[in-house]
């Protein structure tokens, strides 16, 4: 699904909290980047795959959206819920503490958002903790 060619980065695969979403991390030690797979998506694939009753590996590299493009020296951990995108993030913080973005993905009656928005802001005395 997903091979790091850099020896600086490792790459782990885990599910979103809602099931949603197959994620992929890729990571260094001061950024990374997160794709993901819709689970549904994905199944059809497979489904679709098994009633041609063909021998051809299923592809589903066209499947793998990026959540955000690395940028240098930026972490942010994500997860998926409640009709949303989550990013935990240290980005615009001026302490070295957290704050959360959200961006809607439009599902049941809540419109999508075009990029992500600050959910909950950097306290200057208080800090995020996972």
């Amino acid at each position: 699904v997903f091979e790091s060619l850099d020896e600086m980065f490792t790459v782990g695969i885990g599910k979103s909290s809602d099931g949603e979403y197959v994620m992929v991390r890729y990571r260094s030690k001061t950024e990374n980047e997160v794709r993901y797979l819709s689970v549904r998506e994905s199944m059809q694939v497979v489904l679709d795959a098994n009633a041609a009753d063909t021998d051809v590996k299923v592809d589903f590299s066209p499947l793998m959206c990026c959540l955000r493009d690395i940028q240098p020296n930026i972490e942010y951990s994500a997860d998926h819920g409640a009709g949303a995108w989550w990013l935990k993030t240290k980005e615009g913080c001026t302490k070295d503490h957290f704050r959360v973005l959200r961006k809607r993905t439009g599902e049941g009656s809540l419109p999508a958002d075009d990029d992500f928005h600050v959910f909950l802001p950097e306290h200057a005395e208080l800090c995020l903790s996972s």
